[in-house]
Formats: structure tokens, C-alpha cells, sequence
């Protein structure tokens, strides 16, 4: 490992860190190309229920259950 990736290594705990210690009235935010990751669907399973969240052909994004 160079000195280099330790200290990739390092901001990203840092940023981790920051994440995990925002205030919980603060609401996190997620980029949709990382959440999709070259899909157009993700399933969204909550308290027991399946939700869709598709991108549209016009770029919109549509939640269903």
C-alpha cells in the first residue's frame, strides 16, 4: 500500500465520520446514479412493504408499492 491509498484511506473515514455524526434533522442525501448503479428500478423495502422506484423515460423518478 502506498502512502498515497493510506491517505485516501483516511479522508474517507473522516467523511464517514462526518456522515454519521450529522443531525438527525438533516436529511441524507443519496445520489440517484449511485442508488440505481446503471438500473432503471430499485426495490425499497420498508417496515415489511416492497416500494419501486423507477426512472422514467422522461427522467422523472415514480415511487410505487
Amino acid at each position: 500500500m502506498t502512502d498515497d491509498q493510506g491517505a485516501g484511506d483516511s479522508r474517507g473515514a473522516e467523511t464517514m465520520n462526518a456522515i454519521e455524526h450529522a443531525c438527525a434533522d438533516e436529511p441524507r442525501e443519496i445520489d440517484s446514479a449511485g442508488l440505481f448503479a446503471g438500473r432503471n428500478e430499485v426495490i425499497i423495502v420498508h417496515k415489511g412493504g416492497r416500494y419501486r422506484l423507477r426512472i422514467t423515460r422522461q427522467d422523472k423518478l415514480i415511487l410505487n408499492k
